[in-house]
């Protein structure tokens, strides 16, 4: 198959799962009538046409079994660091040692990294502060903590769900 017609498939077929997903999150907005649907799916594939424009689909893999071990590990991880942080406040202590810290990240740069740097800064202690082309910079709360093995291991496991086919680039 010539590499245009690949292209063009994996245009329409980002198109309509996009529109699929922007339809799904219209009807969760609330209620929704017959209009509301056709009303709806017209947004929903607007919306999908300006996103693939904006962002083209890149090859890329999503395993659910991964990725629902990628959301176990983030929401353990949450509720961990933000039991920490809670415990560092109410500490008249205050044991802190604030810091920017360069990780290497093997997040390929590009759509797939930005995805895991919004997911690690939503995870309190550390906060994305900027990257390089293999590595990413954090301001952790505490640098006596083990950010870099922390981050590696996110990484390996949001790569398991959701990175590049095995010997494809992101």
């Amino acid at each position: 198959m010539a590499v245009s017609a690949v292209a063009d498939r994996a245009r329409r077929k980002a198109v309509l799962v996009r529109a699929v997903l922007f339809f799904l999150a219209w009807c969760a907005l609330g209620q929704v009538g017959a209009a509301d649907l056709a009303m709806g799916a017209v947004a929903a594939l607007a919306s999908a046409l300006a996103s693939v424009h904006v962002l083209p689909p890149a090859a890329f893999r999503f395993r659910a079994g991964a990725a629902f071990a990628y959301a176990g590990r983030f929401l353990a991880r949450s509720v961990m660091a933000g039991a920490d942080v809670a415990r560092r406040v109410f500490d008249p202590a205050l044991p802190v040692q604030p810091g920017m810290v360069a990780v290497p990240c093997a997040v390929p740069p590009g759509p797939l990294r930005e995805a895991f740097r919004a997911s690690t800064s939503l995870q309190p202690g550390t906060v994305p502060m900027g990257e390089g082309e293999a590595e990413l910079t954090l301001h952790a709360l505490d640098t006596a903590l083990p950010v870099a093995a922390d981050l590696a291991t996110d990484a390996r496991v949001f790569l398991n769900a959701f990175g590049p086919p095995a010997g494809g680039h992101a």
